[in-house]
């Protein structure tokens, strides 16, 4: 199954799990849509690290009166602002933003994504847009990223002040250890037994040159079933474990026991360099990459919120620092209550 079908149906059950509630509940959820104006926008970010020219990218702005905060979403690889859309929902309270990282979405030919750091470089270009907007500027400005995304905002954020707060859902440590587990699933079949693919730690050690990366992405998609699709595929190296030790802002990160691309201690290990106040949350029966929001909704969004929340009131200031939980959705967590503050 490709990222984006993974995506879509995410969204499905996001929204049905928001909906159970009865008609006249829904009513009061979509009130909101009513209360939004959607603003559509054009900005410019630096093309990469070697090159200071600027490309284009769009993004979409929600604006709600009397929000308290204003939220940016960051979405993942091979999906785009569209294909998140109903993440908004999950901000109804606050202003929210989404908009297409390079080689994704609109205005996307010859562009070329490297996973995360020249991502980056759109994320400071957003982020300083929203600082600028006149409906906008005013208000607390926090990123929600997942995967790719997740990890552009931590590298943003190393290198400019840009947020009061950051959610980071799936964040993986390095390219380094992105690849490693890619190589260790190259395996072919000889005799029934499993080895593996010869030549793999010579294509490691030039894994970031980009006559090997089209060799390396062929065998990625034959043998470990990654297949970068339509995305104009350049892996660049990128160490978000290592950037997060220059932030400083609150930060909540999301993981899951079973995601190959972001396993638990790719998550931990990033989580491990904040430098401020910081919470973990590591769910232990997540299926795969990206899963927690699929399976937990409910629980994800009362989390999230809260966390927005204690950023906006700065009551985190009182708490106790750093706390990882690693838990299971439990029958007395009142769901019916966390249904209505989506709603509310």
């Amino acid at each position: 199954m490709n990222y984006r079908m993974v995506y879509f149906i995410t969204m499905i059950y996001f929204m049905q799990s928001v909906m159970k509630i009865n008609a006249y509940e829904q009513k009061k959820a979509f009130r909101f849509f009513n209360d939004a104006t959607e603003e559509s926008i054009v900005f410019y970010a630096r093309e990469s690290l070697t090159s200071p020219k600027k490309i284009a990218r769009k993004a979409i702005i929600i604006k709600r009166p009397k929000a308290k905060a204003t939220v940016l979403i960051c979405h993942g690889f091979m999906c785009d602002k569209y294909d998140i859309s109903l993440l908004h929902v999950m901000f109804k309270d606050y202003n929210s933003v989404a908009f297409d990282f390079r080689a994704h979405g609109e205005e996307s030919e010859g562009q070329c994504c490297s996973l995360g750091r020249d991502e980056s470089y759109d994320v400071t270009a957003i982020a300083e847009y929203i600082k600028k907007h006149p409906d906008l500027k005013n208000t607390p400005l926090l990123v929600y990223g997942f995967s790719m995304g997740a990890v552009a905002a931590i590298i943003a954020q190393a290198q400019k002040n840009l947020f009061d707060g950051m959610i980071l859902d799936c964040p993986y440590d390095s390219t380094d250890k992105l690849l490693d587990r890619g190589f260790k699933n190259l395996k072919i079949s000889i005799f029934g037994y499993q080895v593996g693919l010869p030549g793999t730690s010579l294509l490691r050690t030039y894994a970031y040159n980009s006559y090997v990366q089209s060799m390396l992405k062929a065998l990625l998609r034959s043998f470990s079933k990654f297949d970068s699709g339509p995305i104009n595929l350049c892996v660049a190296p990128a160490y978000p474990e290592e950037a997060i030790k220059y932030v400083k802002v609150p930060c909540f990160f999301i993981g899951c026991v079973n995601d190959d691309k972001a396993p638990e201690e790719a998550v931990l290990s990033v989580y491990k360099g904040a430098q401020g106040f910081k919470r973990c949350w590591i769910d232990p029966d997540g299926r795969r990459h990206f899963d927690t929001l699929f399976r937990q909704t409910y629980k994800y969004i009362y989390k999230v919120d809260r966390f927005i929340k204690k950023v906006i009131n700065s009551s985190y200031k009182q708490l106790v620092q750093e706390k990882i939980s690693k838990d299971r959705p439990q029958s007395h967590i009142n769901t019916a209550y966390i249904a209505q503050k989506v709603v509310d």
